[in-house]
């Protein structure tokens, strides 16, 4: 055989026809012996199989399995427009699908999941648009001062979703009226806390229980006129005390700068106790006759009324 005619059957052997190869899906290995070409005599695979010529007798042969060597591959960054291979399995062939449409496809509830949310995922570059029902730990979370724009997350009943409101807020809804009160006011405060200083100078009320001691008989420096404020049960050193009844007694005289106004009375006054005297103005339903002075005093148990001042034997000018 000539050089050319060796040449001639080595190009027809190494360019295989396209028509062939796309018909069958083909691919054809030429073998180590040169003078194995006649391809007349070569069957048609099937579809996806590879035809290989191999071995001494440079006889073909068609297989179905190829091992690929994926480690030659240049190693790259996988982009949208770039192709997959994948064996469809309703097809029964090998088919390619874009990354852009295989990454579409995939159910990310059908992956699985060896992560552990809380270490392996980087919170500061991840977005989460998903409802997540989870359990917070909040003992690890950092403790500080509460200011008010800082937020405080909470469940709107009204949205059905998880919200959020400043601190400014949450606390101007808060109605202190509705906040349970658990403690005695009267045992719990630290008294010794309390951070002393001046009354201002104005009216005040007060209402509820009664003072009744003060510690040490505070006395009356630091009250008008060396008076000492005392309780209706006489405690604790009265100049002057009023009972329950509103009946004042002073412990020494009364000296009254002014002058002594009574209020007419429509029924005489209780008997007095032994050794008092009651004195009032008469309006004529009880003892006496409408404006006249009436005393009564009790002595030795026996009681006794009299009228100071008769009102109907007196002039405009004198008594």
């Amino acid at each position: 055989m000539s050089d050319f005619s060796d040449w001639v059957q080595n190009e027809i052997a190494e360019r295989v026809s396209t028509g062939t190869i796309a018909a069958t899906g083909s691919f054809l290995v030429k073998a180590n012996n040169v003078f194995s070409k006649d391809y007349v005599a070569l069957a048609q695979g099937t579809s996806g199989q590879i035809l290989v010529s191999q071995g001494a007798a440079a006889l073909p042969t068609w297989i179905d399995n190829v091992a690929f060597d994926i480690n030659i591959l240049d190693v790259d960054t996988i982009a949208a427009a770039d192709t997959l291979a994948f064996y469809d399995d309703d097809g029964a062939h090998n088919n390619k699908i874009t990354f852009a449409n295989f990454e579409g496809t995939l159910d990310h509830d059908a992956l699985t999941n060896t992560h552990d949310l809380t270490v392996d995922i980087d919170h500061d570059t991840i977005t989460n648009t998903h409802n997540l029902n989870t359990d917070l730990d909040i003992i690890g979370l950092t403790a500080a001062n509460i200011s008010g724009g800082d937020s405080i997350p909470y469940y709107n009943a009204g949205f059905l979703s998880n919200r959020r409101i400043t601190f400014t807020s949450f606390e101007g809804l808060l109605d202190h009226n509705n906040l349970k009160n658990t403690h005695d006011l009267t045992t719990d405060i630290d008294h010794d806390s309390i951070v002393s200083g001046t009354i201002a100078s104005h009216d005040t009320t007060a209402t509820g229980v009664q003072l009744n001691t003060l510690t040490g008989g505070t006395t009356a420096d630091l009250l008008h006129n060396h008076s000492k404020l005392v309780a209706s049960d006489g405690s604790p050193d009265p100049a002057m005390s009023a009972d329950a009844a509103g009946n004042i007694t002073a412990v020494a005289g009364l000296n009254i700068s002014g002058h002594l106004s009574l209020i007419e009375q429509g029924a005489d006054p209780s008997n007095p106790a032994e050794g008092n005297i009651n004195i009032w103005q008469s309006d004529g339903t009880g003892f006496g006759d409408d404006g006249d002075l009436v005393a009564e005093t009790q002595a030795g148990a026996v009681t006794k009324t009299a009228t100071l001042i008769d009102f109907s034997l007196l002039n405009t000018s004198n008594v």
